[in-house]
């Protein structure tokens, strides 16, 4: 058995029509998504959600995070409507509007004022567009977007998109 790896997603969007049009998703994104999470992911891993789960089929998430079996920790998104219990009974372990693990605080959207000894924002929220970027308090060394669609649909190593972080 391999050590345990750190995962990183967000912005699935599971159900969510527009996101072919508004994103150029491709129709099966939902197929792509869980077969990379189910190929990639093993049973001692952590897969951190960044928020923005599902739409319309509620019902279809738990089965589908069970079918991927790890630890699993949603930071709520501005799409996820349900309860924090609620997506915790779905199939996450934990569900939070954010946390901080070392050096390195997890959210849906950037943040802008980061708690004392904080050094990293990882986020999702902006898929891939940088309209942050105009706001002078963004800062591309601190605040470190996840985009799904950069990702080729797939989680992302935590240990390979942040480095520097003492997580």
């Amino acid at each position: 058995m391999r050590p345990s790896i750190t995962w990183l997603i967000t912005d699935t969007h599971f159900f969510h029509d527009l996101m072919v049009e508004e994103c150029g998703r491709p129709v099966d994104c939902e197929k792509i998504i869980m077969r990379n999470l189910k190929h990639m992911i093993a049973s001692q891993d952590l897969l951190i959600h960044l928020g923005d789960v599902i739409f319309y089929k509620y019902p279809l998430l738990k089965g589908m995070l069970d079918s991927v079996p790890c630890r699993k920790i949603l930071t709520m998104g501005n799409h996820d409507h349900k309860s924090k219990g609620w997506y915790m009974r779905a199939g996450f372990d934990w569900a939070v509007d954010t946390f901080t693990l070392g050096n390195t605080i997890f959210s849906h959207r950037p943040m802008e004022i980061l708690p004392s000894g904080v050094e990293f924002n990882v986020h999702g929220h902006m898929h891939t567009n940088m309209h942050r970027k105009g706001e002078g308090w963004y800062d591309p060394k601190v605040h470190r977007l996840l985009s799904l669609e950069n990702a080729d649909y797939k989680p992302v190593k935590l240990c390979m998109f942040l480095p520097k972080a003492a997580v």
